[in-house]
């Protein structure tokens, strides 16, 4: 009601998303996100595990072995 009265005084486009945007809760979107990936068997953590983090950074043009990442070692 008084967010109504506010929004009919200025009128702003602006101050109406950032009203209505203090009530978005991102819970639930983000528990969907969750159970989709685990009923296909995917990791929760999509940065978990992949070429990405399990690959060496950089390689040796000579062939020498790289050096492994802090999370490489496990």
């Amino acid at each position: 009601m008084i967010q109504q009265r506010i929004l009919n005084r200025l009128g702003s486009s602006t101050l109406r998303l950032h009203i209505q945007s203090k009530y978005i809760n991102t819970t639930t979107p983000l528990l969907l996100i969750q159970k989709w990936r685990k009923q296909r068997g995917l990791p929760l953590n999509p940065n978990a595990t992949g070429v990405l983090t399990d690959a060496p950074d950089y390689t040796f043009l000579d062939g020498r072995l790289t050096p492994y990442g802090v999370r490489q070692k496990k």
